[in-house]
């Protein structure tokens, strides 16, 4: 059987064919103007963008900051909560200044103007 030659076929092409700036020549404007608008979606504007997922996982990033010292304040009133005597002064605490109670001999004076709000930051 006799060889045959490949290379002829190859090197009988002309050279303007062959690379990408003859097939880039021929695509029309319509399709890199619908690709620019594509990207611009995808990138920007649409539910999944690139953009929405960044500002998502900033807010994730915050949420799970927020939740860790939550968890470090709860941790540290049950552990205020667990001591009998902390409670016992949480309890007068609590009293005094939501009830307007006072301790047995204790004179407590009020001046005008001057009232027992209740305690909003617990």
């Amino acid at each position: 059987m006799k060889p045959r030659d490949h290379s002829r076929r190859f090197f009988t092409r002309p050279l303007e064919a062959v690379g990408l700036g003859a097939r880039a020549h021929h695509i029309p404007r319509w399709f890199w103007l619908a690709a620019a608008l594509w990207l611009a979606w995808v990138g920007v504007l649409s539910d999944h963008s690139v953009w929405r997922i960044v500002q998502l996982k900033r807010e994730i990033a915050s949420a799970e900051r927020d939740a860790r010292e939550l968890k470090k304040s709860t941790a540290a009133l049950e552990s205020q909560m667990s001591d009998p005597y902390s409670r016992k002064f949480h309890a007068e605490e609590v009293a005094r200044t939501q009830h307007g109670w006072a301790a047995p001999g204790e004179i407590v004076y009020r001046f005008r103007g001057d009232e027992t709000k209740a305690d909003t930051t617990r």
